[in-house]
């Protein structure tokens, strides 16, 4: 099997992708470079990839861009770091392929959807959108925020922000995936909170917003949220992968967020 392969079999599942407006592509290598080994993790920071040269891996996929934000006038301090990162990878003689627009919408089992289950939530979503909706029995903000938490708990993030107030009665809630937390698109269907992510929003636009409007917001890690979705990923490829003697594994990117509170 083929890089070439595994990416084929990904953009495969895509009808809802616009192939001439993507972010999902090749970034690094050949991509008819036979594999063995294929990595997965939500962006492949400089300890992700010495863990892929590490297990051998030959084919890197990485939901987010590993290359920060390059343009034509980088800063220099991003700008040598991502020679540097790219070195590795060309070291490593890594294929690196990003597969975020498949993976994001993917229904059940991508980011979206698995964000919805580890929360414990029954959401409708149309298949090209970021952006779902919930009903709950009845409960408060506070208590909604703590069930965050805990679902995020094992992708290590320990704690999440609320803004608003905390006593007020939730029964419909706005979801977003990952970094596409829109809460004017949320809101364009009434909800009592939204869930949204730490690059999903702004404070003197989104969040200014919500508090004129009376709508609480539990703010989560982008990465953190984002990593069920992953996972699932592993799971998926490894199992359209067996046949032709591939493994797929896991690899860390290194996202942990922890709450550290004034004594």
């Amino acid at each position: 099997m083929k890089a070439r392969d595994v990416i084929d079999m990904l953009e495969a599942q895509s009808s809802w992708v616009d192939w001439s407006h993507t972010r999902d592509m090749v970034l690094a290598g050949d991509p008819e470079r036979e594999v063995q080994r294929v990595g997965v993790t939500w962006v492949a920071t400089m300890a992700c990839l010495r863990e892929a040269r590490e297990r051998n891996v030959d084919l890197l996929i990485s939901h987010e861009n590993p290359l920060y934000a390059p343009t034509t006038q980088p800063y220099r301090i991003a700008y040598t770091a991502r020679q540097r990162k790219l070195r590795l990878i060309q070291d490593a003689g890594l294929v690196v392929y990003r597969c975020h627009d498949v993976w994001d919408k993917i229904p059940a089992v991508g980011v979206a959807d698995q964000w919805a289950r580890v929360l414990g939530l029954s959401c409708t979503r149309e298949v090209s959108s970021y952006i779902q909706h919930a009903t709950v029995e009845d409960t408060t903000v506070h208590d909604l925020a703590r069930r965050c938490a805990a679902a995020l708990a094992p992708y290590g993030e320990d704690a999440v922000w609320v803004i608003g107030d905390l006593d007020a009665r939730v029964r419909t809630i706005g979801l977003g995936t990952g970094a596409a937390t829109d809460i004017f698109r949320m809101l364009a269907e009434p909800c009592d909170v939204c869930i949204v992510a730490d690059d999903g929003i702004t404070n003197f636009h989104d969040v200014q917003f919500a508090l004129d409007v009376g709508v609480p917001l539990i703010i989560v890690n982008h990465a953190c949220c984002e990593k069920p979705g992953i996972d699932a990923m592993v799971t998926w490829l490894g199992q359209r992968c067996r046949g032709a003697g591939v493994e797929v594994v896991r690899l860390d990117e290194g996202y942990t967020m922890h709450a550290v509170v004034a004594a």
